[in-house]
């Protein structure tokens, strides 16, 4: 996040919850109420241990039922190997042969044969009890399947660890649901749990929680289309999330929300936009999109059901259902027409979405099922590429998953020759390795290299899991849970005053909330917030219906209650901190998102406003002149202020644009960076700063082609300018000089720039905000000659980079995004990723950072104001500032 564009793409609306929490057309549903409760426990003793002891009667029972059929196969009647393979997983879709070359079938088949000689044989008790021991040993064989199923197995349990680590991880330094890990994770340990594998149900329980939230709060943030489509497709298939409200199971279906989403995010001509790591082809992702909608609607019944209100559903939600129902069937179609205008995709995974396509006919699915199988590699794998010939996981995987779904016949030799060759080609740490240049030619870098990875491992343990047999059994219907003091007390008070924010088009929001303990924790931040907006009247915004202050308490308190918030919590300076500066009066100053400036005079706190004078309540930058003035560049334009009188300049005096970059140079200058250029102060007026476009192949951007970033004045009086898309520019007072890509910077979109105790120059990038560019952030060093780049260190390569400051001691600091900040010594790099409020810098965004005239670095990160203690970053509260 970056000094004061957090809310570029998401920005408060009248002072409303921030977009954490922005309930938006019933999306925040119970995920951790709905089907966690009674539904849940219930539908765990189908998966649990219990299930299994429970089972062991009808085991013994099968494993009786092989011994028989294994002794009429010897007496000759039938010979039925694959057979007793068959009854024995009536479950599995493939009936998988013993081995390929069916050896091990006739061992078995003569075992049985010797066991049958000794039962007729048997003169003793002995060898009647040896015998019967024998058979017994056979039937567990063949009860619980094969060698391979065995192997299988093994290699299913020793990748379900690493997915899970991987995924843990993304989530606890991204923050992220995004980029297929989270989804994968979610999906990969259902597919186990249906087969009986041991997982910690309560963690993908709270994962899932956790990614729902985030994903239907921030509708335009977290995961996109790819990923909505993997969370419907990888839903918990042994709960009832994956049935639909009108068959009378819950009260709210979040699934339901996200094909809500999907239908809306849409294009016209009928596709769905590509939102991967990858810069994959819209058909590829409409594929997926339609695949998963159909799992959800089905492309023939997705108005057929009734809809009902009342206990099984809100009006709201109901009619929310329905409108989705009956607008899928033209979105589908929509879909099916735009695949018709392009060429499908040159891919093994272009080939399967066809394959998967429903409305195919037999003889269409049978050509590209041949198709698909003359693929299959000697080793038994395929490849994604077709002018690869070496097989990958990611292919392999993903081809037994669309087998395994499919409804045609399958080739159990063809299936079972894949299995082997994933078993024999994963990793003994449990992952397979996927070079990035079997996805797409010319990828190639260590990030994408354990992205791919981590996919590859992902769809070669699903697809390894279709195989084996399902192991669950629908859960039984429950009713309706009484209502609770939230539904009774808080809920009509929360649809009378914040509905008129947070519900567009006048409909209800369903304000529901996490009740766990972990996915609580998770939105402290954004509640906290909510409680001190609701305290100081800030929210609801005037023009909307008001509470009493009875009404307010009751608020405020089930908030305190429901996510554990003390004073601790909601004691800090404020949400966003985007702006620190020190003036010359020893004074350090802090810009807010939306609360205007604060003043610490080393004593007491001062906050200053548009009530007082600021041209607006958002300031992303401070500046000193020569004479003392200060300078604020706000969102209403750009703030004088000597002491006494307030001045703020905006269109009428020549400055257009908003967010305002402030800088007042040694020569008295003042500079402006906006949207729109670089503006320059005299005589009361602004005019542009001209700059010539330097020689940019390709536009990409962040937020704005050309917005200015940020300036900056060097030792030797040069200006430097940071924009999005241009790269940076250096003025001499003559002539400029450009810095792109082409001179080794790592973007053109330069968020800061900064200048060491040496006088090397500092540049901060950032990754363009569409993912089909593939353009990446990191850390830029110029020493006056060349460029270089810092790799290194985990964070300051391929990621967003806002914030570089040098302090006087000679030692740099950058913020490296969702990991946390970097102090560069000359020598090496040290990371500091702790905070006493992890909860409120889990996305460690560091906004700006100012060492004041006592040598103490203060640090404004997207969670608060803190303050660095030698070993990590201490939350200032403005009770510590003010304690008057």
């Amino acid at each position: 996040m970056d000094r004061g564009a957090i809310h570029d793409a998401g920005e408060l609306d009248r002072g409303a919850i921030h977009y954490h929490c922005k309930l938006d057309r019933g999306a925040i549903y119970d995920a951790g109420e709905s089907d966690r409760g009674a539904i849940h426990d219930v539908g765990e003793l189908d998966r649990g241990a219990i299930h299994y002891h429970g089972n062991a009667v009808a085991k013994i029972q099968k494993m009786f039922v092989g011994v028989l059929a294994a002794l009429v196969t010897t007496l000759g009647s039938v010979d039925p190997p694959q057979r007793l393979h068959e009854t024995n997983h009536s479950a599995t879709k493939l009936d998988f042969p013993m081995t390929a070359s069916n050896l091990f079938l006739n061992v078995l088949k003569y075992f049985g044969t010797f066991i049958l000689a000794l039962l007729v044989l048997a003169q003793s008790a002995f060898r009647l009890a040896t015998a019967f021991l024998l058979s017994m040993l056979l039937a567990q064989h063949l009860a619980f399947g094969s060698d391979s199923d065995a192997k299988v197995k093994h290699a299913v349990e020793n990748a379900l660890p690493v997915l899970e680590r991987a995924g843990h991880q993304w989530i606890q330094e991204r923050g992220c649901v995004s980029c297929h890990r989270v989804s994968f994770m979610i999906w990969s340990h259902n597919e186990a749990t249906a087969r009986g594998f041991h997982v910690n149900r309560d963690q993908v329980d709270q994962v899932t929680n956790w990614a729902l939230t985030n994903m239907l709060a921030e509708r335009q943030e977290f995961g996109g289309v790819d990923t909505i489509s993997q969370m419907i497709l990888g839903r918990d298939q042994g709960s009832n999330w994956r049935k639909k409200p009108s068959r009378h199971v819950k009260s709210s279906d979040p699934y339901e929300t996200l094909m809500t989403i999907l239908l809306e995010r849409q294009n016209q001509d009928g596709s769905w936009p590509p939102e991967g790591q990858l810069p994959t082809p819209p058909e590829i992702t409409t594929g997926w999109a339609l695949l998963a909608l159909d799992s959800l609607a089905g492309p023939d019944t997705a108005a057929s059901e009734p809809i009902h209100s009342g206990t099984d559903l809100t009006d709201e939600l109901a009619a929310q259902v329905l409108a989705s129902r009956q607008r899928y069937p033209d979105c589908r179609n929509q879909a099916l027409e735009y695949l018709k205008t392009v060429e499908p995709h040159p891919t093994h995974e272009g080939l399967l979405l066809q394959f998967l396509r429903s409305e195919l006919n037999s003889q269409v699915r049978a050509e590209m099922l041949a198709k698909i199988m003359a693929r299959q590699n000697p080793d038994g794998g395929w490849s994604n590429r077709y002018d690869v010939s070496a097989s990958d996981a990611f292919a392999t995987g993903q081809t037994i998953y669309a087998l395994t779904i499919s409804q045609e016949p399958i080739d159990p030799t063809a299936v079972e020759r894949a299995r082997t060759f994933l078993v024999d080609s994963q990793q003994p740490d449990g992952l397979w390795n996927v070079p990035p240049d079997r996805m797409r030619p010319g990828r190639s870098s260590p990030i994408l290299l354990e992205v791919i990875s981590y996919w590859g491992t992902a769809w070669a343990t699903i697809g390894l899991l279709h195989t084996l047999p399902e192991r669950f059994v629908d859960n039984p219907t429950s009713t309706e849970p009484a209502q609770d003091s939230y539904a009774q007390a808080i809920r009509p008070l929360l649809d009378r005053f914040c509905a008129d924010c947070h519900a567009p088009e006048g409909k209800t929001v369903e304000f529901l909330w996490p009740k766990t303990t972990p996915a609580a924790l998770e939105l402290r931040n954004s509640f906290a917030s909510v409680h001190q907006r609701v305290g100081d009247g800030t929210m609801p915004p005037p023009d909307s219906p008001q509470m009493s202050s009875n009404e307010r308490q009751q608020i405020m308190e089930w908030i305190d209650q429901s996510f554990q918030l003390n004073h601790a919590d909601l004691d800090r300076l404020s949400e966003y901190v985007v702006e620190t500066f020190a003036d010359s009066r020893g004074r350090i100053w802090f810009g807010t998102i939306s609360e205007g400036v604060a003043c610490y005079d080393g004593q007491n706190l001062t906050w200053l406003s548009s009530k007082d004078g600021l041209g607006g309540n958002t300031v992303v930058s401070i500046a000193e002149d020569a004479q003392g003035v200060l300078w604020f560049g706000t969102d209403g334009g750009v703030t004088k202020y000597d002491g006494q009188v307030w001045k703020t300049y905006s269109t009428s005096e020549g400055l257009p644009g908003t967010r305002c970059y402030v800088l007042a140079d040694r020569q008295n200058n003042i500079w402006v960076g906006t949207e729109r250029g670089v503006f320059r102060f005299a005589d009361e007026q602004f005019s542009e700063f001209k700059i010539p476009a330097p020689d940019i192949s390709e536009r990409t951007w962040k937020v704005e082609f050309g917005k200015v970033w940020c300036l900056m004045q060097d030792r030797h009086d040069n200006i430097w300018i940071a924009r999005d898309g241009w790269g940076a520019s250096r003025f001499d007072g003559e002539q400029f000089t450009h810095f792109t890509t082409k001179d080794g910077l790592h973007s053109n979109i330069v968020s800061h720039i900064a200048e060491d105790l040496q006088g090397n120059i500092w540049f901060a990038c950032l990754s363009t905000s569409n993912p089909r560019d593939s353009v990446r952030g990191g850390v830029n060093f110029f020493d006056g000659k060349s460029i270089s780049k810092f790799d290194e260190a985990k964070g300051l390569s391929a990621n967003d980079i806002y914030t570089i400051y040098a302090t006087r001691s000679g030692d740099v600091w950058i913020g490296a995004t969702g990991v946390g900040v970097y102090r560069y010594d000359g020598k090496q790099w040290t990371l500091f990723d702790k905070t006493d409020r992890p909860y409120w810098t889990r996305y460690f965004g560091l906004q700006s950072m100012v060492e004041d005239s006592q040598g103490t670095l203060w640090f404004g990160f997207s969670g608060g104001l803190f303050r660095f203690d030698g070993q990590g970053f201490r939350n200032i509260g403005r009770t510590e500032l003010n304690p008057k």
